[in-house]
């Protein structure tokens, strides 16, 4: 695994974590429970999507 790889692996786990934050809050004040199994199914979307969003924003080169 390159540096490149884990560098991009490691930004996309930490956005996600960051976006999941507020995002657990927010559920919660809509009168949902935002347990800890929607909590582990939501993760890899946010993984996915926050990998999606720092491609389009800074395309990573392997090289």
């Amino acid at each position: 695994m390159t540096v490149k790889t884990f560098t991009r692996i490691a930004a996309a786990f930490t956005l996600a974590f960051v976006v999941s934050i507020p995002l657990s809050f927010v559920v919660v004040g809509l009168g949902g429970t935002f347990g800890y199994t929607n909590y582990v199914r939501t993760m890899p979307v946010l993984i996915l999507g926050a990998d999606w969003l720092l491609g389009r924003l800074r395309p990573f080169k392997e090289q």
